[in-house]
């Protein structure tokens, strides 16, 4: 148990040893001051007909009210002291004489109450704290050089800072040292037109000087006027040394170089020091000179920037220029809009570079880019990339004004010369993806694009598909659609979303079939040669289907049955004697021969029957002797079967 409580107190005690001095400010004693009052001369405080004096550290000063009187408070040299610091509580005051240090080092931790608006004209320290949510407004803050006994640090959370140098202003406000801006810091410094909206890491031989912006921090350097011309180079945000510039989180840095009357114009954002963008932060540069230079690197690891230069380069890296983990950059300018001069790696990200008079994108070393969409627009004549060494290029989108090709050095990918776009190998596309109205894009035979997973390929413009083309779980958002062949019964399936369009093509028959003529009969209909398409269920009477004829028109009727004479048959028993051949011709007794032999009774002659009528037969128009040969040939064969019988009888 003892063990256990040990514990408890040892982890409390750490945790104590790391709390900021500052977060115990709150149970300092709190002096509250009317700075327009009266006049007090006291331990605390003095206020006389032309100052007000703070005299003590480690309490809590709550200013309120207006004064045009400055305010001062002494520093040490005295080590001991150095961990001390002023504490001034801002509560809606106007200190229009702002607040100087005399005899510095000097700390300083001023808190702006929130949903206050406070008014200091100057404040200024070695160490500076800012915080609370209030807003603060000023002509000059900032921190001064180290000394000895003091390095410098700036530190804003929270606070809206606006800071407006006056023209009158002999120099810019200066930052030194490590400088943070987090939380909701929101802090703007506009130029007065003759000097930089801001400075920092002025101090030289200082190795601690930085800028970093966190969370939802903002900094604005602006100018006063930025498109009126100043005789001489006038920055947004001027860093000196090699301090470097860190934006992270959602943080937002914004920068303005002035138009010049000379030779010089000015810079947005200018460093000899490496530029980072992280995650979600944002740079957003507008310059008549270059908008973002610096003498080292520049990396863009997430993030947005956007960078306008009116008279020179976008961006401008001595060192490389590196973007990648899906940043998106957009740089204009009159020379190479992205210029890295060590190199230039892109690398999943999106990228637009355009300049009005050279190369949109140029390194004197060799650029890479790898899954990527990239627009580089160049001046006429002018390549879109370029670099003298190699350009590779993997698995990108990539559209180019110019003609080049990047000397095989492009796989896997869709290259743009002008609005002409050709996929080259197996491309997929790995960002969300517009091909624009007027730009066509050709899918060669043994090629392929595939949308990758969760993106989107918009198409406005004409997709030619010859090899083959895939969502594969993307999403193809199609409102110009062509490709494919629109049939008699179908519409043409468009070769980029696969979904129907446009008209019916009437002379377009995929399934027509011959059917040859066939001859009617009396037991059934016959038909002529026709064709007939199963698509559209019409018929037509040529192989062209050019001649439309109904189901009727193909139909031939049945044959009508042809009449013929009917014989008539010969009688199953006949008599002795025969029917004469015409009616009207009477049979007679066959006479009997004389018996020679044996004598025989005397037979009783055998009457003949009466002939029967033999019928007249109709007439056919025929009136050849076939007929009448017929009708004799029957009265002979009957006359022959009479005299057979007769014979038969008398034996």
């Amino acid at each position: 148990m003892k063990k256990y409580v040990l514990s408890i107190l040892v982890a409390l005690c750490m945790v104590l040893c790391f709390v900021p001095m500052a977060a115990f400010a709150d149970d300092m004693p709190t002096v509250t001051i009317n700075v327009g009052g009266g006049n007090v001369d006291d331990d605390d405080y003095q206020i006389s007909d032309s100052e007000i004096k703070l005299r003590k550290r480690d309490v809590i000063y709550e200013l309120t009210g207006t004064t045009s009187k400055p305010i001062w408070i002494w520093g040490s040299n005295n080590a001991a002291d150095i961990d001390q610091a002023f504490y001034i509580r801002a509560n809606g005051v106007t200190v229009s004489g702002g607040i100087t240090v005399q005899n510095s080092p000097v700390k300083m931790v001023l808190d702006v109450v929130a949903g206050t608006d406070n008014t200091i004209s100057r404040v200024y320290a070695d160490d500076l704290t800012i915080k609370g949510a209030g807003t603060l407004r000023a002509s000059d803050i900032g921190v001064t050089q180290k000394t000895t006994y003091m390095p410098s640090a700036l530190h804003i959370t929270d606070t809206t800072v606006i800071v407006t140098t006056p023209a009158s202003a002999s120099d810019s406000s200066e930052w030194n040292g490590p400088c943070v801006l987090d939380g909701n810091a929101n802090v703007t410094y506009i130029g007065g037109g003759r000097y930089p909206a801001l400075k920092v890491g002025v101090k030289s031989g200082d190795s601690t000087h930085s800028v970093t912006l966190k969370d939802n921090a903002k900094l604005y350097c602006l100018q006063d006027d930025m498109d009126a011309p100043s005789p001489s180079s006038v920055n947004g945000l001027d860093i000196f040394q090699a301090t470097p510039i860190l934006l992270q989180n959602n943080s937002y840095l914004e920068a303005q170089g002035k138009a010049g009357s000379g030779e010089y114009v000015g810079y947005a954002i200018t460093s000899k020091g490496d530029i980072t963008v992280k995650d979600k932060a944002e740079i957003k540069a507008t310059a008549y000179g270059v908008a973002i230079g610096t003498g080292g690197s520049v990396e863009i690891s997430g993030g947005t920037v956007t960078a306008d230069s009116k008279g020179s380069n976008g961006i401008y890296a001595d060192g490389t220029l590196t973007i990648s983990n899906g940043a998106t950059v957009n740089a204009s300018g009159y020379w190479p809009a992205l210029f890295g001069n060590g190199g230039v790696s892109i690398s999943d990200s999106q990228v637009e570079a355009t300049s009005s008079n050279d190369i949109g994108i140029f390194s004197r070393d060799e650029i890479a880019i790898t899954n990527s969409i990239v627009k580089a627009n160049a001046a006429d004549d002018s390549d879109g990339i370029g670099a003298w060494n190699t350009i590779s290029v993997r698995g990108s989108w990539i559209e180019t004004t110019g003609s080049e090709d990047y000397n095989g050095g492009i796989t896997g990918s869709v290259l743009f010369n002008g609005n002409s776009g050709t996929v080259i190998g197996n491309a997929t596309l790995l960002g969300d993806t517009t091909l624009d109205k007027g730009k066509t894009l050709l899918i060669p035979e043994g090629t392929s694009l595939t949308v990758g997973e969760g993106k989107t390929f918009t198409n406005r413009g004409t997709v030619t598909v010859q090899g083959s083309f895939s969502a594969d779980g993307g999403t193809v958002d199609c409102t110009s659609h062509s490709g494919g062949t629109a049939t008699c019964a179908a519409q043409a399936l468009c070769d980029a979303c696969h979904k129907p369009y446009g008209d019916l093509a009437p002379a377009n028959h995929t399934a027509l079939t011959h059917m040859e003529a066939k001859a009617a009969t009396t037991e059934a209909e016959g038909n002529i040669e026709y064709w007939y398409c199963e698509g559209c269920g019409k018929y037509y009477s040529d192989g062209t289907a050019a001649t439309e004829i109904t189901k009727e028109q193909i139909v031939t009727a049945k044959l009508k049955p042809q009449e013929t004479a009917t014989p008539t048959p010969a009688p199953t028993e006949q008599p002795a004697a025969t029917a004469a051949p015409a009616a009207t011709v009477q049979a007679t007794a066959t006479p009997q021969p004389t018996a020679t032999a044996t004598p025989q009774p005397t037979a009783a002659a055998t009457p003949a029957p009466t002939p029967k009528a033999v019928p007249t037969i109709p007439q056919t128009g025929d009136n050849s002797s076939v007929t009448l040969l017929f009708a004799l040939l029957l009265l002979s064969g009957g006359a022959y079967l009479g005299m057979a019988a007769s014979k038969k009888a008398k034996q």
